[in-house]
């Protein structure tokens, strides 16, 4: 049986006051009356941060699910800042399958001026009956579409078309790091068939190696960090060669003076 699809809902909880109209809302009762049942409804689970059974931080399985849920819906009535910030962290990971919505007096940040913001009426303790039916059919419609038809609607993604290109290079990367960091006896084997690994003990923690992807002359890039993993800089065009062509050193300079050879990182002239 094929594991059911999940929705992680974005908003504020319990009674809260738009202080742009002064007005209080019950943000509880939007979500169980019209966002809950209208993501189960349309055959999803739907979780909300209040739901999340965790022993430690909630941050991480937050982030998880920012990243991995099939649908995201953020309500920003009230102008929740949180709710803003992981809408934003959502646009930032995915390109497609969120939906924003929010209740019909919210003042739209200039930011999200040109996104699509579903409306809907609260009346501030309680949400109309027959309003609500409507709103729940108009966002279970909106779920199955994005599903059968995710284009894109993360502001990131559109006006930084090459960025979703990106991803899917760096993706095979990115995952076997995460897949090795639980094991950092075995993290010098991070990204398979590569040669030449050296992990070294620096007062008793092993640090792990880092690699530069690019060989060649460099652009541009950064520095990213996956689970105690560093990948600095991005993949190029070169990426797609077999990976024992990559060789690891510790430590690796900076990705600006040096860059990936065949028989490991060398300077350029100048650098």
């Amino acid at each position: 049986m094929a594991e059911k699809k999940k929705c992680f809902v974005v908003m504020g909880f319990g009674e809260k006051t738009d202080l742009a109209t002064g007005r209080t809302l019950d943000l509880d009762k939007t979500y169980r009356i019209i966002i809950k049942k209208a993501v189960e409804e349309a055959g999803l689970e739907c979780i909300r941060a209040d739901d999340i059974k965790h022993s430690g931080l909630i941050d991480v399985p937050m982030y998880e699910l920012l990243l991995e849920a099939d649908i995201v819906i953020a309500d920003l009535s009230t102008a929740n800042p949180n709710a803003i910030y992981e809408l934003g962290v959502r646009h930032a990971l995915r390109p497609h399958t969120t939906i924003i919505m929010a209740e019909s007096q919210f003042k739209f940040p200039f930011d999200l001026s040109h996104i699509v913001i579903r409306p809907y009426e609260h009346l501030g303790k309680g949400i109309d009956a027959e309003h609500a039916e409507k709103v729940r059919e108009e966002l279970k419609d909106a779920i199955h579409k994005l599903l059968d038809h995710p284009d894109v609607d993360s502001p990131v993604y559109r006006f930084l078309p090459k960025l979703q290109a990106w991803n899917a290079g760096v993706a095979p990367i990115l995952e076997a790091a995460a897949a090795e960091a639980a094991q950092p006896e075995a993290v010098a084997r991070t990204v398979a068939g590569m040669d030449d690994v050296h992990g070294h003990d620096h007062g008793g923690v092993l640090r792990p190696p880092v690699v530069v992807l690019h060989e060649g002359p460099q652009t541009g890039g950064g520095v990213g960090q996956v689970q105690g993993v560093a990948v600095l800089s991005h993949p190029g065009p070169r990426l797609a060669r077999p990976a024992a062509r990559w060789r690891w050193r510790w430590p690796v300079p900076h990705p600006r003076t040096w860059s990936a050879g065949r028989n490991g990182p060398r300077r350029r002239p100048g650098g």
